[in-house]
């Protein structure tokens, strides 16, 4: 439990995590972030939150942050100053075990200075839905990073995995070059996915097939520049349309 805060429920820094040296371990320890709330009581059932969940500034003390509720938090739910060969997945941000609204007030998870490397490592998410985030209620994005290459595997954005709309007030996931795949992305504020350099979505659900007011309340994918690639998706409902392509 890390809950209730004036800053920061964890912080990591380089080798550190919570004022703890990493060599302190020996040397073929990895650090784990797993099974804790962070911002709820330890039932799930009120807030208690922190200025912000998870901080992580350079995350060389850091391997995975699996099984988390980050919920709750009065800023941002999962904060990376720079990220590399972290995985993400399985967590609640936003929401607590049953799915309710808890959001964190401003993004779910927010990347700054993320790398700008081309292999478009999913780094946020799941290989496949059974070890999904579930990202919803958050009052900014879902997914957010200005720059860089942002590597987005399978997470549920804006629904949960029993079809309950818990969408992001903002939208699904915002990022400069976006790599998306096998990701429900539905009932979002705004564009399911929004890129300003460019994406490649494969294997995604964006916006409900079944129902209209379960797509997202923008496009369904909207690219800002000529870089797109989408293949296999369903892109149903959406309320601007399914993919807004401007290829400037």
């Amino acid at each position: 439990l890390a809950s209730g805060n004036s800053q920061y429920g964890i912080y990591t820094q380089g080798g550190m995590i919570g004022g703890i040296d990493r060599r302190c371990f020996k040397t073929d320890a990895r650090v784990i972030i797993q099974n804790c709330v962070i911002g709820l009581d330890r039932a799930e059932k009120n807030k208690y939150p922190n200025k912000i969940g998870i901080y992580s500034h350079n995350d060389g003390g850091l391997d995975s942050i699996v099984n988390n509720t980050i919920s709750g938090n009065l800023e941002v739910g999962l904060y990376f100053n720079i990220l590399s060969g972290v995985a993400v997945f399985s967590n609640r941000i936003g929401v607590n075990k049953k799915n309710e609204n808890f959001g964190n007030g401003d993004n779910g998870i927010e990347l700054y200075n993320y790398g700008n490397s081309s292999s478009g490592r999913k780094e946020i998410g799941g290989k496949d839905l059974a070890n999904a985030n579930v990202i919803g209620c958050n009052g900014g994005y879902g997914v957010y990073s200005e720059t860089g290459h942002l590597g987005v595997g399978a997470n549920y954005i804006g629904i949960s995995p029993d079809g309950r709309s818990i969408g992001n007030k903002k939208g699904g996931i915002l990022g400069g070059f976006v790599y998306v795949e096998n990701s429900v992305i539905c009932c979002n504020g705004g564009d399911g996915v929004l890129s300003a350099s460019g994406a490649t979505v494969n294997n995604c659900v964006i916006g409900d097939k079944r129902y209209a007011s379960r797509g997202n309340d923008g496009y369904g994918i909207h690219v800002l520049s000529r870089n797109l690639t989408a293949y296999n998706n369903s892109i149903w409902n959406n309320s601007l349309g399914g993919i807004y392509y401007e290829g400037y």
